[in-house]
């Protein structure tokens, strides 16, 4: 609204500029000239102004800031569950379920906490990646971006179109590893060991896909992906509560 009023009062002071020296070149004989001169710079100032308002929406949408306050987060790994998500960002609230479009999930890397390699997305046509939606207070967008990395370059953090089931599309943060994987050439039994996850890692996920209310074969593919049978760090494994026998 802020943005939108002070472009409207940058509009009539230009008009009124151009009115003014409409009026003293109508006193020189030239008003039919002069107010076809306004006409076009009318035209042009108000295409630039309906610019600059559409090109603030979309930065508006895209990035989290004070204006907004809260931020959309597409979650995919271990932040599809929501203990784990609110350790470092507890202003975050579900709002439901969607997935991202001829993106892949896969895993690479090294993680020393999860001691296996983490979960990344990898552009390939055909395949379809299921996650959690968050809306998440910019407060947290810091803890967020140190969670994953960003500031060592392990992830980068990408703005994408999320789809939900009922058709509707959310402009999502979403995090990339900076290094991605090549596809496969076998199925998951060919995974090689760098590439494997570890099997406290994968448990939180396959827990956090349930708790999102995932499809239940995407869960299933979840439940097949090999694991490198490692736990993750003892003292998070336990602030985790990753031993549930009701996983």
């Amino acid at each position: 609204m802020t943005t939108k009023c002070h472009s409207f009062g940058v509009y009539s002071q230009i008009c009124s500029v151009l009115f003014c020296s409409a009026a003293v070149y109508c006193s020189r004989g030239s008003f039919v000239a002069v107010i076809s001169l306004f006409s076009f710079c009318e035209v042009i100032v108000a295409s630039f102004l309906a610019s600059l308002i559409f090109t603030m929406a979309a930065i508006k949408s895209a990035l989290p800031d004070a204006v907004t306050g809260t931020f959309n987060y597409f979650a995919f790994g271990s932040n599809l569950w929501s203990k784990r998500l609110h350790m470092g960002s507890p202003t975050a609230v579900r709002k439901g379920f969607g997935y991202l479009e001829n993106f892949r999930l896969d895993f690479f890397h090294y993680a020393a906490r999860w001691r296996g390699a983490p979960a990344t997305i990898v552009e390939q046509q055909g395949h379809r990646v299921w996650g959690a939606l968050w809306e998440i207070n910019a407060t947290n967008l810091p803890d967020l971006d140190k969670q994953e990395g960003v500031h060592n370059q392990v992830y980068k953090a990408l703005t994408l179109p999320v789809r939900t089931p009922s058709g509707e599309t959310l402009e999502c943060r979403v995090y990339q590893l900076v290094k991605n994987p090549a596809p496969l050439e076998g199925g998951e039994e060919e995974r090689p060991f760098e590439r494997q996850p570890s099997k406290t890692y994968m448990d939180v996920i396959v827990r956090g896909a349930k708790e999102t209310g995932l499809p239940e074969d995407y869960v299933r593919f979840l439940e097949t992906v090999k694991h490198n049978g490692y736990t993750g760090d003892p003292q998070f494994e336990i602030d985790l509560a990753v031993q549930d026998k009701n996983l």
